[in-house]
């Protein structure tokens, strides 16, 4: 198991730029020392023959044809304003 102590609270506070009040040390030390338990549980897992995975459920995606379905409006909606040319719309400049 990992060794955590009061140093090692507060150089992950100044690493992660976090400030840990005194009191919560103790407190900040067992919250650690409990993950790295869990941790050491998982890593102890014989996983020989285990496929990786990205996600626990074995399901594929239903990949659909790559088509247009629908038709091109662009002449339609551009007749609702003024500010076109050559088929693109005129926006003002706000980046000199």
């Amino acid at each position: 198991m990992m060794k955590i102590d009061k140093n090692t609270i507060e150089r992950l506070a100044f690493l992660s730029q976090m400030a840990i009040p005194e009191e919560n040390i103790d407190a900040e030390i067992k919250r650690l020392e409990q993950m790295a338990d869990v941790i050491a549980v998982i890593r102890e897992q014989n996983t020989d023959g285990t496929e990786i995975m990205c996600n626990p459920h074995d399901a594929h995606m239903i990949l659909r044809d790559d088509v247009v379905t629908e038709t091109n409006h662009r002449e339609e909606y551009q007749k609702t304003t003024e500010f076109t040319d050559n088929g693109l719309y005129l926006v003002p400049q706000v980046i000199e």
